[in-house]
């Protein structure tokens, strides 16, 4: 019957095929990952005239790899950290951590007698304690070492599972050490709430603050009575708390009205109109120096095109996507901007350092929309769908990619992912709200994923 919901667990259907599938996907998924190992692709030990060193350690991993090492379950950083302390009887210091390198600090790593330094010998190699998750996904320890002196002398000893022991006397004549880091890690800087909330915490702070925004400032969602109820009830406050004339003023200064009626105009490029190609080269740039904000990046020309290319790439082809479904089905739509999401962009960066919103809201035409609940999902889902693609695509050329293209690939990822999780949620006139009428366990299964690993990656 059209307009109907489909139940969370469709009647007709025993719980036991469920489970079927969810044992199906969890044997595709691990057996497709069974050989899987983070590879350590550097250790760069960089000696003081003190002795100390600064350990930069660079490694490679696959998606789930990266997720294990995310959740902490097989941290490099850890397992380095584990075999320094263990030969030092002493613990080092985490200086840095970030996707595919991280940063110790330990004091007297050298033996200093006068000018001579002397490093000690110490093993890689992985012990046989094993957790659950690092029976599936252990350390490759065999990786290039190299190790600088004071005066820019280095040794370096490549595929290796041993950091070896060098002896070394310093001249007066420095010089610059010709081999670096292959990837920098630069320190994570304090967050305007740093003292408030862990640095664990704040992407999460970050997507729940963006989805009570959404859901107070567009005031609607299918997600059942109970949350539905909240959302009122929150909505109620703020009014209360602003008062229902200053709210509504701000709401119309930023648009925040969910408007369901489009202004017909003549399509311009790729079917979308003159006023639609405007909303999204703002929202390009928008999304560009919101995640120069929250990465804390440096502003210079090169930085700036890689996100606004990776931001373009990801807003038009999601649009379009979303342009070609709609005239398949005959639903016709428009994208409007919207000024408390471009805003919370901003805020929610700065604030967090994750980006959880969008600069615009695509609202449906003004011809009425005569799908069933599955068509108007399936043309909903479609832009989600393949942002997500997109962003496995990036994810997946990352190890084989190095320098700016990585950084480009990285890049693409984040902000691929994270449109797609936000367009899931559902609140109309968001992509998630059809999905979740339609198919409550169809949505929980592409949303709910995605969110965790969308909080994971920002920790």
């Amino acid at each position: 019957m059209q307009g109907t919901k489909r139940p969370f667990f469709h009647p007709r259907i025993k719980y036991s095929m469920y489970k079927r599938l969810f044992l199906v996907f969890l044997c595709i998924f691990f057996i497709a990952h069974t050989v899987s190992a983070v590879d350590l692709d550097q250790v760069y030990i960089e000696i003081d005239r003190n002795g100390d060193a600064t350990i930069t350690v660079s490694y490679q991993s696959n998606p789930l790899e990266y997720a294990g090492v995310k959740i902490a379950a097989v941290s490099p950083g850890q397992y380095l950290d584990t075999k320094l302390s263990a030969a030092f009887k002493r613990s080092t210091r985490v200086e840095c951590t970030q996707p595919g390198a991280f940063g110790l600090k330990i004091q007297k790593f050298a033996t200093v007698n006068g000018d001579t330094y002397r490093t000690p010998e110490i093993s890689l190699q992985q012990s046989n304690s094993q957790t659950t998750l690092s029976s599936i996904i252990s350390i490759n320890p065999r990786t290039d070492v190299v190790i600088v002196f004071p005066d820019g002398y280095y040794q370096e000893k490549k595929d290796t599972e041993v950091i070896p022991a060098v002896d070394h006397t310093i001249t007066k004549n420095t010089v610059q050490a010709t081999v670096s880091p292959r990837t920098e890690c630069r320190k994570k800087e304090n967050l305007p709430l740093a003292g408030i909330i862990p640095d664990e915490a704040e992407p999460i702070a970050a997507v729940a603050t963006g989805v009570v925004v959404t859901g107070v400032a567009l005031g609607t969602t299918t997600m059942g009575s109970s949350i539905a109820s909240f959302f009122d009830k929150l909505s109620t406050l703020v009014k209360k708390l602003i008062g229902q004339k200053a709210l509504k003023k701000v709401s119309d200064t930023l648009e925040l009205k969910n408007k369901t009626e489009t202004v017909s105009q003549p399509a311009w490029i790729f079917g979308f109109t003159k006023s639609e190609i405007l909303v999204l080269v703002a929202g390009i740039l928008i999304l560009t120096f919101a995640f120069l904000i929250a990465k804390r990046v440096p502003w210079d020309p090169v930085m700036i095109l890689i996100f606004f290319v990776m931001a373009g790439v990801a807003l038009v082809i999601h649009e379009i996507t979303h342009a070609l479904f709609s005239r398949k089905y005959k639903s016709p739509s428009e994208f409007k901007f919207w000024g408390l999401g471009s805003l919370f962009l901003f805020v929610g960066g700065w604030l967090f350092g994750t980006v959880f919103s969008q600069p615009y809201l695509t609202v449906a035409g003004s011809t009425p929309n005569t799908l069933d609940l599955q068509n108007r999902a399936i043309v909903k889902v479609s832009g989600p769908i393949i942002s997500l693609l997109i962003a496995i695509l990036c994810f997946y050329m990352i190890p084989f990619a190095g320098g700016l293209l990585a950084t480009t690939l990285t890049v693409g990822f984040s902000i691929n992912l994270m449109v797609c999780v936000y367009s899931l949620i559902p609140v109309s006139p968001l992509d998630g709200k059809d999905v979740y009428a339609w198919n409550r366990l169809a949505w929980g299964i592409l949303f709910v994923p995605l969110l965790i690993l969308y909080l994971i990656v920002n920790m």
